[in-house]
């Protein structure tokens, strides 16, 4: 999966709204619907679908953090990767001036006069 992806996951799991029958459900429950997290015990949900609709939201939220912290480690290994070739073709390039500057100092000098 792409970062995109995950992105348009996140984006759509923020926006996500309860139906105004389970937001008043849960503001019963002293639950504020911003927070990503119930603020209250699941016990209290006597309702099986609004429960089974928090259980899913909650396993939504912790799927969307694993495949974040697999991106965060996938883009750390990209980094080094490129930071090692950055070095590598830093190195390379002051070879080759180095292995020029050498060849200059070879070249031919002429001596005498010109004819």
């Amino acid at each position: 999966k792409s970062l995109e992806d995950t992105s348009v996951k996140y984006n759509e799991w923020k926006d996500f709204q309860w139906t105004e029958v389970e937001e008043s459900e849960l503001q019963k429950y002293g639950m504020i619907s911003s927070l990503s997290m119930p603020s209250f015990p699941l016990g209290l949900i006597k309702d099986p679908a609004l429960l089974k609709a928090i259980q899913k939201r909650h396993a939504e939220l912790l799927e969307l953090r694993k495949t974040l912290k697999r991106d965060t480690i996938k883009m750390q290994e990209i980094c080094e990767a490129l930071e090692e070739m950055e070095r590598r073709q830093r190195e390379a390039e002051l070879r080759r001036i180095s292995e020029q500057s050498k060849e200059w100092i070879k070249d031919f000098v002429p001596s005498g006069p010109a004819e």
